[in-house]
C-alpha cells in the first residue's frame, strides 16, 4: 500500500514531505527502484507529527504520544 493512501492524503505529498526531509529514514532503502517504510514506522512518524488519520489511532505504539493534528498547510 502507498502512504498516500495509507495516510489518507494526496499522492504527491509523500514526495514532498520526502523531498524536504520531513519522512524518518527508510526502513528499505532500495525496493524496486525506490525508497520503502515499514508500516510501523509511518504509524509512529505520523503520530509523532501530527499526520496520524483517525483511521490509524488504534495503531499507534502505547509509548507513542499523538500530536495535535496539523493543517493542510502544515502538510
Amino acid at each position: 500500500m502507498e502512504i498516500a493512501e495509507f495516510l489518507e492524503v494526496d499522492k504527491r505529498t509523500p514526495y514532498a514531505w520526502v523531498y524536504r526531509g520531513k519522512m524518518p529514514e527508510p526502513d528499505h532503502p532500495e525496493v524496486n527502484g525506490g525508497k520503502a517504510w515499514d508500516r510501523e514506522t509511518v504509524v509512529r512518524w505520523a503520530a509523532e507529527t501530527g499526520r496520524l488519520p483517525e483511521s490509524l489511532e488504534g495503531e499507534v505504539p502505547a509509548d507513542v504520544e499523538i500530536a495535535t493534528k496539523r493543517g493542510p498547510k502544515d502538510a
